[in-house]
């Protein structure tokens, strides 16, 4: 899978957990789990929660 095909999973399973959950309420742990993809591989195509909310 190539970094395209991964930040896409990951903004596609953000905005399942952030419709779900309301940002505040919404860790990054949630989105790699919605993603089924590491905490720290999130960490590695987004700085932060800030920089993948910017990011849908």
């Amino acid at each position: 899978m190539d970094k395209p095909d991964r930040e896409r999973i990951i903004i596609d399973a953000a905005l399942k957990v952030f419709s779900r959950k309301g940002y505040a309420d919404t860790r990054m742990a949630d989105i790699a789990r919605e993603a089924e993809m590491s905490y720290g591989l999130v960490y590695h195509y987004f700085e932060n929660k800030e920089k993948l909310f910017d990011a849908i």
